[in-house]
C-alpha cells in the first residue's frame, strides 16, 4: 500500500486553496474552497478514475476494532491505494520539528491581527489511518 503526499495546489490550479485573493486582481473576491464532493468530482474527472474507485469519509476500525478513524478520500488504482486527509485549515501552514502551525491574519479597518494555532501532525495521523486500513483489509482477506 502506498502513501503519498500530494500537492493539491499543483493538481487543482483552478481551485483557490488560499484565503487571499490573487495580488494581481485585488478587486476580485476570493473563490470559495471546494466542498469534499466537488473535490471528489474533480479528482474523478481529472484522473479518469471510476466512481467506484474513489471513496470519501471512509471509516476504518483500529486493530482492536475499538475505535474508528475517518479517511477523507481513499483512491484505488493499479498503482496502489492512496489515502488523503482533507483539512479545513485556512491560512499559512508550516511545520518545524514535527510541530505544525496554521497562521491566519485577520484584517480590520484599523489593525491586523495574527493568530497562530498549533496542530497535531497530519502526516503521522494519515500514516496511522493508512496502517489501520491496510490491517483491516488484510484481516478481511483482501
Amino acid at each position: 500500500m502506498n502513501t503519498r503526499m500530494i500537492q493539491l495546489g499543483n493538481l487543482f490550479p483552478h481551485f483557490q486553496l488560499s484565503s487571499k485573493a490573487p495580488e494581481s486582481a485585488p478587486s476580485q473576491s476570493p473563490k470559495q474552497l471546494p466542498t469534499l464532493p466537488e473535490l471528489l468530482q474533480h479528482v474523478i474527472k481529472l484522473t479518469g478514475l471510476r466512481r467506484e474507485d474513489v471513496y470519501s469519509n471512509l471509516r476504518i476500525p483500529d486493530q482492536f476494532q475499538a475505535a474508528k478513524d475517518d479517511i477523507s478520500i481513499v483512491i484505488l488504482t493499479g498503482q496502489g491505494v492512496f489515502c488523503i486527509d482533507v483539512k479545513p485549515w485556512k491560512g499559512s501552514v508550516s511545520a518545524h520539528n514535527k510541530v505544525w502551525h496554521v497562521q491566519v491574519k485577520g484584517e480590520d479597518q484599523n489593525f491586523t491581527n495574527t493568530c497562530i494555532e498549533q496542530m497535531d501532525d497530519p502526516l503521522k495521523a494519515i500514516m496511522t489511518k493508512t496502517t489501520h486500513l491496510r490491517s483491516h483489509l488484510k484481516r478481511s482477506g483482501v
